[in-house]
């Protein structure tokens, strides 16, 4: 484990989609550099992680689209180029139902 790396996984909703943002840590001097974080999910808390996706660094934003209705444990990691992880921030998004009669539409303009 990378010490003195901290980050803060963060999650919004936006209609059906989750946008997680996690700022990479600074790094200094005694760090190697940033090579990615790694995105983990899980539906239930007794559930092991499953991979969601490694953002590679400088990247500190990921944009989930349409996701299903339910409750998503998330959890940011991130490694150095050696892949010394830093210790994981949870975050946690819970999508509801769209109400009766909204629909999300998609225009083609030709």
């Amino acid at each position: 484990m990378v010490l003195g790396w901290s980050q803060n996984l963060t999650a919004s909703i936006e209609m059906t989609d989750v946008r997680l943002n996690f700022p990479l840590p600074v790094v200094t001097p005694n760090h190697k550099p940033i090579l990615h974080t790694r995105i983990e999910f899980r539906v239930d808390e007794s559930f092991p992680w499953t991979l969601q996706d490694d953002v590679l660094a400088p990247l500190d934003e990921l944009l989930l689209v349409d996701v299903a209705p339910g409750t998503y444990f998330y959890q940011a990691t991130v490694f150095d180029t050696d892949l010394v992880s830093g210790p994981p921030s949870n975050a946690t998004a819970t999508i509801g139902f769209l109400p009766p009669g909204s629909t999300v539409l998609t225009a083609t303009v030709e």
